[in-house]
């Protein structure tokens, strides 16, 4: 009986290392039949830190056993990545086998010199036709797709030789291009430069171009456009100058400097000066700038009404119209003076007796009157389409002692104040921020101060 439990005992374990060893094989067996496995490869095999830098994702799939949707993680968190995008595909024949070729690209970039080893993890879905006895049923499995090899980067630093104080910190290759408006000006007008850079590296890290020369010009403070990508190969800026002199002929040049990686050297962009053109007929469109530490001018408007809101914050009864009805009223009225010019001039077909020639010269003397009631109605419905139009514009000051500001920024110099309830009329978005316009005066003032009526 002893004799039989060892045997039976080594039988099992004999099962079991069958088993196990069976199960080793199938695994590595189906993990060496896998219909599909992947390439990286780089455009820059040895980037300068900063350089962007392409990344593609080849994925080789026989008899399109995977799924459309993939997944790659698990890079270096010094490597920034844009979004992968993908490229069309094109059938292969390798290892005696077809291939379907599916490539992926994207941006990339490396923050800091060193060696990058780059083996993301890539998830996919194997699609597989099961056969049974009646149907072939399509069954989707979760699986890891093999890198063929790991990619090695060798990131450079950037030379220290030469390099310029500015540098901004931009590599790649980039233009500069400055537009500056108006050129025509008085002293005390404002200046508005719209700076615009692109290329083919990235600038979320980068620093905005810088004016050479001040000297004679109030300035303030660059403004980028938001952008979503997170390595922007275009950003747009915005800058206002004030000249605070007529000597100031020459709004000043913008300076920017970049890394080329193509040459490996440092590059200096420049754009302007600006030629301007000062009218001394012409008064300035608002008091000039004074800093507010040399006492800016300021002033009171007049209160119109209290913030309780009377008769003058109140919108007027044409305001309140629908704004299609003046139009629509203006075109019915035309037509009735047309109708009725039409009826004056028609001929009649009636005989020609005294009493038909006094009846029809009383008719028409009437017509006539219509169409010129008609015509005045019309330009009165013109007219108040136009007032509509302008009181629309209106808004209501819902802070008190609000301050009107030389220039929408808010270091900006005061140039005035509303109070409450006051009635102004909007000339101009910048932003957040709202020109307006009073009887005694106006100026910028923030959006969040207006209402509307």
């Amino acid at each position: 009986m002893r004799n039989y439990s060892i045997a039976c005992r080594r039988r099992i374990r004999l099962f079991v290392i069958v088993a196990t060893i069976a199960c080793v094989w199938l695994r590595t067996a189906c993990a060496a039949e896998l219909p599909v496995f992947a390439e990286l490869n780089a455009s820059q095999p040895a980037p300068f830190a900063g350089e962007t830098f392409e990344l593609s994702l080849t994925l080789y799939v026989a008899d399109n056993a995977l799924d459309r949707q993939v997944r790659v993680t698990d890079f270096p968190s010094g490597l920034t990545l844009a979004a992968w995008e993908e490229r069309p595909g094109r059938m292969i024949e390798r290892d005696g086998r077809g291939w379907t070729l599916r490539p992926y690209v994207c941006r990339a970039r490396a923050a800091t010199p060193g060696a990058l080893r780059l083996a993301p993890r890539i998830d996919g879905q194997l699609i597989r036709v099961q056969r049974t006895w009646f149907y072939n049923q399509t069954v989707a499995q979760p699986a890891s797709i093999p890198l063929r090899a790991p990619l090695a980067l060798t990131v450079r630093a950037l030379p220290p030789e030469n390099r310029p104080d500015d540098f901004s910190g931009a590599v790649g290759r980039f233009s500069l291009t400055a537009v500056a408006g108006p050129p025509e000006v008085a002293v005390g007008d404002l200046i508005t430069v719209r700076l615009t850079v692109t290329g083919d590296g990235a600038l979320d890290l980068a620093a905005p171009p810088h004016l050479t020369d001040t000297a004679g010009f109030r300035v303030y403070p660059l403004r980028p456009d938001p952008s979503s990508d997170p390595l922007p190969q275009r950003r747009t800026y915005t800058q206002t100058l004030v000249p605070l002199t007529p000597a100031a002929t020459l709004a000043p040049a913008y300076r920017w400097t970049i890394f080329d990686p193509a040459a490996a050297s440092y590059r200096t962009l420049d754009a302007g000066p600006f030629p301007l053109v000062f009218h001394a007929e012409r008064a300035p469109s608002q008091e000039v700038y004074q800093a507010a530490s040399q006492g800016a001018p300021t002033g009171t408007a007049a209160a119109a009404v209290d913030s309780g809101g009377g008769a003058a914050a109140s919108s007027s009864w044409y305001a309140r119209a629908p704004f299609f009805a003046w139009p629509l009223a203006a075109v019915l009225c035309l037509l009735a003076a047309a109708l009725a010019g039409m009826r004056a001039i028609l001929p009649r077909s009636a005989a020609l007796t005294p009493e038909n020639i006094r009846t029809a010269r009383d008719a028409r003397e009437r017509l006539a009157l219509l169409t010129l009631l008609a015509l005045t109605a019309a330009a009165g419905a013109c007219f108040g389409w136009r007032t509509a139009r302008i009181e629309r514009q209106m808004q209501i000051v819902a802070v008190a002692g609000q301050a009107t500001l030389f220039a929408p920024y808010e270091d900006a110099a005061a140039v005035g104040t509303l109070s409450a309830g006051e009635r102004v009329r909007v000339l101009e978005t910048h932003g957040e921020w709202r020109r307006v316009t009073t009887s005694v005066g106006g100026g910028w003032v923030p959006a969040a101060a207006l209402r509307a009526q």
